[in-house]
């Protein structure tokens, strides 16, 4: 057989020519052969296109790196200048590089190079030594030393009259402040008074005995900020009290009033951002040992409340300091009481109740004033106190006043108007309510035969009045292991009857109540 095809090449190989016919054309460096016409192939175009913006990324990346890390070696020269220069200047170095940052981004960067060089950066590591301060206190249970502490008080119930006496006698040399141990020896002390005018602080000064014979600010007094010369709580502010810190270390700063010191932000005060001026004045002066006492308003209808509570806006403010005083009056609607209490609580141990009073300059403690804050407490109780409390402790109050002596549950069944006692749930009923009076301490209770009987609050034992009637004796019921399961003590509305259950939860109400006594005894 004659073979009529062409000598093959010697490096051909049948099976090594592309096949004939239309195909799947690639650009050389793809794996495939070179296309006669590229343009032709849409799926060319987009590997292409794709490669070429890879490239192009990634010059663009490694450029920024390069620009961001030549942005950081400069912030360290920018932050030797005066604060007001810090943010523009570092703005024109970023668009000089060619970076495009906002100006919160620069700001941050700021802030981590003035860290870095206070040695503030990152974690405590483990072979680092902590901190540790010989004693928490400068005026010991209220104040803690070297942290953030919030003082509370109403509008003109002598919050800077306090601080500015209670300064003036540490710098004498007192040992004790109200009754309260001063530790160690009065700091360098910076007084930002934003709230009023040079001339009440001279006054207010001059009372305390901090001012020198010729009018300029005596020991330890470093600087005064009034409202005519402001400081505020924007970052060149808050930068500026961090270098006084740096220049003081372990001060006394006193910052009168939050709420004008921030008034430049335009912060809600219902708003957790509210704090966050606090905050970073913390952070700015924690490096240095700074006590910080930032003096806030109290809110209207709460300055009788607890310290914690009683601050005005966010609750952001109180959870971010480590101790709250607060200051409120004893008797708000008499004017001729001047007598305050001074309800301190945090992280420094427990809660202090003092009961103080200025007498022109000077200051007095009167106690403990653990009671005043007890009656704030039942005062507060009887505002909350549902109708049939109320006419609960309507009937002990009146009965006791009338010489009839102590009310029992009975006589709450029988003669209590409002009460709504009527039924087979009454007697229940009725002892639900003098014993949620107990709790609130509204009234005194104590046992008497099967049932309980009571007088008001703070009265001593006197007339006793008729016992409980005994309770009829009945079946046996089940034996009770425990509480759980029993309904609460509060005042309820009357349920249903529902037969051996009214009897079940008559006899876990006595238990209740005989465990309730028990403990009072």
């Amino acid at each position: 057989m004659t073979n009529n095809l062409p000598p093959a090449d010697p490096g051909d190989h049948p099976f090594d020519s592309p096949p004939k016919g239309p195909g799947p054309i690639v650009a050389p460096g793809v794996g495939f052969l070179d296309p006669e016409k590229p343009e032709d192939e849409p799926i060319l175009r987009g590997l292409q296109a794709a490669e070429t913006k890879r490239k192009k990324d990634r010059r663009r990346e490694l450029t920024r790196e390069l620009a961001m890390l030549e942005l950081k070696g400069l912030l360290p020269e920018i932050i030797e200048r005066p604060r007001l220069e810090w943010l523009p200047t570092a703005r024109q170095a970023a668009a000089e590089l060619g970076l495009r940052l906002r100006d919160t981004e620069i700001a941050r960067h700021l802030y981590q190079v003035r860290q870095a060089q206070r040695g503030r950066l990152g974690p405590v590591l483990a072979d680092q030594p902590l901190e540790l301060t010989p004693t928490p206190w400068v005026w010991e249970g209220v104040l803690l030393a070297g942290c953030p502490n919030l003082l509370i008080g109403g509008p003109k119930c002598g919050k800077t009259t306090m601080v500015a006496s209670w300064i003036a006698a540490w710098s004498r040399g007192a040992r004790e402040f109200l009754g309260r141990e001063l530790v160690g020896a009065c700091p360098p002390v910076a007084l930002c008074w934003v709230d009023q005018p040079e001339r009440d602080s001279a006054r207010m000064l001059a009372a305390a005995g901090l001012l020198k014979h010729d009018g300029s600010l005596a020991p330890p007094i470093t600087a005064l900020w009034t409202s005519g010369r402001p400081l505020h709580l924007d970052p060149e502010g808050v930068e500026e009290l961090a270098r006084w810190g740096e220049k003081h270390p372990g001060g006394l700063l006193i910052l009168d009033s939050y709420a004008a010191a921030t008034r430049t932000l335009a912060l809600e005060e219902a708003s957790g951002e509210f704090a966050a001026p606090f905050i970073e004045l913390a952070e700015g002066l924690e490096p240095f040992g700074i006590t910080l006492v930032l003096v806030h308003h109290a809110s209207k209808g709460r300055a009788g409340e607890g310290p914690a509570m009683a601050s005005r806006g966010s609750t952001a403010l109180p959870a971010a300091a480590s101790q709250i005083v607060a200051i409120a009056r004893v008797s708000p609607s008499n004017p001729a009481d001047r007598r305050l209490l001074l309800q301190a609580e945090g992280r420094g141990g427990p809660a202090v109740h003092m009961l103080i009073e200025r007498q022109g300059d000077v200051w007095t403690c009167h106690g403990s004033g653990d009671e005043v804050a007890a009656a704030q407490r039942r005062d507060q109780a009887r505002e909350r106190l549902t109708e049939r409390q109320q006419a609960a402790l309507d009937l002990v109050e009146s009965r006791w006043r009338d010489g009839q002596g102590e009310t029992t549950a009975a006589d709450l069944v029988g003669e209590a108007a409002g009460c709504d006692l009527e039924g087979k749930s009454g007697p229940r009923l009725a002892r639900k309510v003098l014993s949620a009076l107990g709790r609130m301490e509204l009234i005194h209770l104590r046992r008497v035969g099967n049932g309980i009987s009571v007088r008001p609050w703070g009265e001593p034992e006197g007339p006793q009045g008729p016992p409980c009637p005994p309770c009829p004796a009945g079946p046996a019921g089940p034996q009770i292991s425990q509480l759980e399961g029993r309904e609460d003590l509060e005042d309820q509305e009357d349920s249903p009857d529902g037969g051996d259950l009214g009897n079940l939860c008559d006899r876990l109400q006595a238990e209740a109540d005989q465990l309730l006594l028990g403990g009072m005894g």
